[in-house]
This record gives structure tokens, C-alpha cells and sequence, in this order.
């Protein structure tokens, strides 16, 4: 099974931790499986899926400025799951005035169909004011609908970057992606490939892939970089010593809990739990957290808060209680 799995995972081009392989291979007992049953099984396993709208806002905010210098704009997203980043940058063209072909691609199939659709729990929307939440959808129930006029920017492609050819963008998102991608330097030179003169490649917060700096700049924030000629001097960024916010918080818990360090996640969950004790994200997060970690009374404990503060009806919240039970 073993060397199934580092056949298709050099094929699609991934890397990702020994203990989600270990992980996948206990999951996997079905004797005789069809490598394209493998394949799916890999991509929906060891791919991360969660993400939602106007994720890191900083990065939005910023290019608006960027977004204002011409009038249309070519925008390609990299590992776009079910089309949130896509969307949350269809939103930003049009409250700019601007027009954009705004393309998304991801190897997951089944996310590109959900994308397609622009169907939504509240667990995407989760960060939006009530205004944006009535401005960008259509709300039926739990259930929120990207407006029709918000699809005329975006295409959904199932690819891998690498099968993109003689194509150009002014925009690359490409955030949290490449900790995925084993051939850094390969990457690089795609990303310059696919990127028109003057153009930006959008990384996550916080990522620092060296490989990049051989052909883009940052400009003024470190995960925005600029096409350049290949520089001379390698650029290694400063790293910032200003306090994570809350999204970056959550954002980072989340991280740790789908690596499995539950510790790491706990900590920064309980300071949060301190400095935010009307959250139920917090609480829903702490209660999952002390389950893992066998803190069974202080899981009640928190359990109780989540219910008690969560008004918008989250699923996740009401599954933890199985998980107590168990």
C-alpha cells in the first residue's frame, strides 16, 4: 500500500505529513482497490478542504489598492476547494467597479462541483457581517447561495497548475498550497511562467518559500510578491513580531488540530477562551480539544458555554456531543 501511495503522490505532485499517510493507510482495508479509487481517496484524505470567505482580510484590503491602478483584471486561485477564495475575489471586483476573469482550479473534483454550485454552510460565511452576508447571498435557511451576479466573473476548473499552459495572470493565488508541493524550485519557475510582467503571486500569512525570492520581490507585506528578473541577493524576510488576531489565531489552531498537535492548538485556544469568552468558535474548538486530550470534565464544562453562545446553529457544536458520549 505504501508504495501506492508515494506512486500517486508523486504523480499529483504532493507531500504531506507521515501521519496523514499513516492515517490513510489504517482508514484503507478494502483489498484489491483500483488505483483511481486510490487516487480519489488521496485527494480527498490529504488535501486540505476548509477554508472561507475573505480568508486572511489584510490580503483583500491591500490589493484593493492594487485593483484600482487598471480596469480589468486576470485572476487565477490555486487549490480553490469549493470556491470561497474565488468568490470573496468576485465580490472585491465588483464592489471595485472593475471586471475580471477570476479562474479557480483544484485536483479535488468533488470541491470543484460544490464550487460550481456556490452552495454554503454557515461555516463558510463565518467571518462576514450580517451586511455582507445580505449583500453577497441568498440565504434559504442554514443555507446561503452566491448571487448569480457574483458567478459572471468566475471559472471552475478540476487541474493541476502544471497543466495550465500559454497562459498569463495578473494575480496568482497560491495560499497554502505549496507546504504541499515536494519540487519548490519547479513551482517557482511555473508561477513566473504564468505571471504577466508586473504581476503578484498571493501566498498565505506567514509563509516563506525561498524558492520564490529567485524571481519575485515582496512589496510592502512579505506574502504579496511582485515579478521581478532573478535577483542577485537571496530576500529572507523579516519576521514580524506584531500579535496574531483572531483569524490568524483560529486560523493557526485549525492547522495544528489537522497535523494532530493538539497541545500546541490547546494553548493558544485557552488564551483565546480568555480574551474572547463570548466566542463559541472558541469554545466548540476548547471542547474538541479537551476531548482529545482526555480533559473530560473541562470538555462538559466548555461544551456547555458552546452550546449556550452558539446562535447561529452550527452542526459541528451539536456533534461534539457524540464525541462526549463516547
Amino acid at each position: 500500500m505504501r508504495k501506492k501511495l508515494s506512486k500517486i503522490l508523486k504523480e499529483l505532485n504532493l507531500k504531506t505529513s507521515k501521519k496523514l499517510v499513516e492515517r490513510l493507510e489504517k482508514q484503507i482495508n478494502v483489498e484489491n482497490l483500483s488505483e483511481n479509487m486510490l487516487k480519489k481517496l488521496v485527494i480527498d484524505n490529504l488535501t486540505i478542504g476548509e477554508t472561507y470567505f475573505f480568508r486572511d482580510r489584510k490580503t483583500f484590503e491591500f490589493l484593493k489598492n492594487i485593483m484600482k491602478k487598471k480596469d480589468f483584471w486576470k485572476i487565477l486561485s490555486v487549490g480553490c476547494s469549493k470556491g470561497e477564495e474565488v468568490y470573496s475575489l468576485s465580490f472585491l471586483i465588483d464592489d471595485l467597479n472593475l471586471n475580471a476573469k477570476i479562474i479557480g482550479i483544484d485536483i479535488n473534483s468533488d470541491r470543484i462541483k460544490e464550487a460550481k454550485n456556490g452552495k454554503y454552510k454557515f461555516w463558510s460565511v463565518r467571518f462576514l457581517t450580517n451586511t455582507e452576508i445580505r449583500k453577497y447571498f441568498n440565504v434559504v435557511g442554514n443555507t446561503f447561495y452566491v448571487k448569480e451576479k457574483y458567478k459572471k466573473y468566475v471559472e471552475f476548473y478540476n487541474k493541476n497548475i502544471m497543466e495550465i499552459l500559454n497562459d498569463k495572470f495578473d494575480i496568482i493565488f497560491i495560499r497554502r498550497v505549496l507546504i504541499y508541493i515536494p519540487e519548490q524550485k519547479r513551482m517557482a519557475k511555473k508561477l513566473f511562467e504564468l505571471t504577466k510582467e508586473n504581476g503578484y503571486v498571493v501566498l498565505g500569512q506567514g509563509e516563506y518559500h525561498p524558492a520564490l525570492y529567485d524571481f519575485f520581490i515582496p512589496i510592502d507585506v512579505p506574502y504579496i510578491l511582485k515579478k521581478t528578473k532573478k535577483i542577485k541577493e537571496k530576500y529572507v524576510p523579516k519576521i514580524s513580531e506584531k500579535e496574531l488576531d483572531f483569524e490568524d489565531e483560529i486560523h493557526l489552531v485549525e492547522n495544528y488540530i489537522e497535523n494532530e498537535e493538539y497541545e500546541k492548538a490547546y494553548r493558544i485556544i485557552k488564551g483565546l477562551s480568555k480574551k474572547i469568552p463570548l466566542s463559541y468558535m472558541v469554545f466548540k474548538y476548547k471542547t474538541f480539544l479537551e476531548i482529545k486530550l482526555n480533559k473530560i470534565n473541562d470538555a462538559k464544562k466548555s461544551y456547555k458555554v458552546a452550546v449556550l453562545l452558539n446562535q447561529n446553529n452550527d452542526d459541528e457544536i451539536w456533534q461534539l456531543k457524540y464525541l462526549l458520549k463516547e
